[in-house]
């Protein structure tokens, strides 16, 4: 399998980041001597960073909108609490 086909399935697997990364990964992996497990960790770690970037950003442009009165993180996750406001 080539890298290019590669790309392609993680772009078809919605994995942006990683097909984004994967090759530059790949020739770090290889020159620091990474097992599998190590790389793919790496993407994987890569992947949901972004992923969660991506949510907040999504969520505060959604929020500014909306009556949100609180934003707070807990274990990795945000929780947007409304409150009705009368």
């Amino acid at each position: 399998m080539s890298a290019n086909s590669l790309g392609l399935l993680l772009k078809a697997f919605r994995l942006p980041t990683m097909a984004q990364i994967h090759e530059r990964v790949a020739q770090q992996a290889e020159q620091q001597g990474w097992g599998y497990h190590k790389f793919l960790q790496h993407l994987c770690e890569a992947e949901a960073q972004d992923r969660a970037e991506r949510k907040l950003e999504r969520l505060l442009k959604q929020a500014e909108n909306s009556p949100l009165l609180w934003i707070s993180w807990e274990k990795h996750e945000l929780m947007l609490r409304k409150f009705k406001m009368n």
